[in-house]
């Protein structure tokens, strides 16, 4: 018949069916994984920034020293063991420090001074690097190689809207004293934290 090669068959389209309901499937499934992951960046962000609300405000100078536990732990927001009478061990690859300012003290220039040790046990741990980020943007790599009296040095500029100050450390060396020596504590040891000072400064250049 003249023109029934055009004419859309209902088998066609029954033949066809389970591709229609796997591509509506996979629609369904990729929206739903969209949700669900934004639903996790929200809470995540909402867990943070309720966590840095409840944080102290800080005048300046300021020095924290980490040997003293209710100074130093509402600062720890990741990765930090508790206090110890030099201060304090980072027990996970990722630890993070947050400090929280007045909102006077946004767009000035500071710098902090870092005192850290290092958990050098022998010749194959000798060396531990930390990439170091400031609210998340990178700004150096530290290298240590000695056990005690290191310190270290950042010069910031707080935004304009900065009413925390996010110091995380990525930490690429740890090593728990139970694989060192056999011991039980199990903790992924990397860098060990005494003080930290923090002032204003007139520039960071």
């Amino acid at each position: 018949m003249p023109g029934s090669q055009n004419i859309i068959s209902p088998f066609n389209f029954i033949k066809w069916k389970p591709f229609w309901d796997l591509f509506a499937v996979t629609i369904i499934l990729i929206g739903f994984g969209y949700s669900f992951g934004l639903f996790l960046f929200q809470s995540d962000n909402f867990i943070k920034a309720y966590h840095y609300s409840n944080i102290p405000e800080i005048t300046l100078p300021f020095t924290c020293d980490f040997s003293d536990s209710n100074q130093s732990n509402p600062h720890k927001y990741q990765g930090w063991s508790d206090s110890e009478k030099w201060g304090s061990w980072s027990k996970e690859s990722n630890a993070i420090l947050v400090f929280r300012f007045h909102e006077s003290w946004q767009g000035k220039h500071i710098k902090l001074s870092l005192q850290f040790h290092h958990f050098y046990v022998n010749e194959q741990n000798k060396k531990i690097k930390t990439d170091v980020c400031i609210n998340g943007s990178f700004i150096d790599t530290w290298i240590f190689e000695q056990r005690a009296g290191l310190t270290k040095e950042l010069k910031i500029l707080l935004g304009p809207q900065d009413k925390t100050l996010e110091i995380a450390f990525a930490i690429d060396g740890i090593l728990s004293p139970a694989k060192a020596f056999g011991f039980p504590d199990k903790r992924e040891l990397g860098i060990g934290i005494s003080k930290i000072f923090i002032q204003e400064i007139d520039t960071i250049l």
